[in-house]
């Protein structure tokens, strides 16, 4: 029997186990394993399979709540740069800019006092950067998860996430949408 003791299978079986049941949690874990000494490519495959699978047995909402419970950290030390520059630089807009500048890999940008864009130039997924090949958007909502972590703290308070891009859909660049409350 093929182990599942890889930290992304591990959390995925964790958010089923949350939002659909420790049935379900089961289920997939037995049917979609991966080992810790998993390869880029054997990672890439599982996640395709991952998100096949819960595309056809939840709903959207569910797919959503499960895929974002899977981010890997709070986000707590990009938090604190991006309240930092909002600090340095005295108001929302310029602090958004300045972090621009700072990061040759994430970038966010100024909409409005009520909304962002977050994200990044290239994928960060440590479970499937390094594979060839694109994914369903599925596959990205962890973004969200990790986005909605780290803008609460960010803010204070609970953020709305909309997931608008990803380089492993096939997208130009990883991006999502803060909505501030």
């Amino acid at each position: 029997m093929a182990r599942n003791d890889n930290p992304h299978a591990l959390r995925l079986a964790e958010a089923l186990r949350t939002v659909l049941g420790e049935e379900a949690a089961e289920r997939v874990s037995l049917e979609h394993p991966l080992s810790k000494s998993a390869d880029a490519d054997r990672k890439y495959q599982w996640a395709r399979s991952v998100c096949a699978c819960l595309d056809s047995t939840a709903g959207a909402d569910e797919v959503r709540q499960i895929r974002r419970a899977c981010r890997c950290g709070d986000g707590r030390t990009m938090a604190q740069e991006i309240a930092s520059c909002i600090a340095r630089a005295g108001s929302l807009q310029e602090g958004c800019a300045l972090f621009s500048q700072k990061n040759r890999y994430a970038f966010l940008e100024y909409v409005s006092n009520r909304e962002l864009r977050f994200g990044y130039h290239a994928c960060v997924c440590s479970c499937v950067k390094r594979a060839e090949g694109l994914l369903p958007l599925t596959w990205c909502e962890c973004s969200c998860g990790y986005a909605e972590a780290m803008f609460r703290q960010v803010f204070g308070e609970a953020v709305q996430v909309e997931l608008l891009g990803s380089t492993k859909a096939g997208d130009d660049r990883c991006a999502m949408r803060i909505r501030i409350p």
